[in-house]
């Protein structure tokens, strides 16, 4: 089953790790995509409710 929510803290680590190998092999990419991420949730203008994770069961 797949349950689709609000990200949390707890997912930060993991949401990490599937943007940097998403992009890993990217034609079009920096190799900081991952570190975007983190800097997008520290800025003023976040805005949380728009993230969501998802995990299966």
């Amino acid at each position: 089953m797949l349950e689709i929510r609000q990200e949390t803290k707890k997912d930060y680590e993991e949401v990490y790790d599937v943007v940097k190998t998403a992009f890993e092999t990217a034609e079009h990419c920096d190799g900081n995509e991952q570190d975007l991420v983190v800097a997008l949730r520290k800025s003023n203008s976040f805005y949380s409710r728009v993230i969501i994770g998802s995990s299966s069961r």
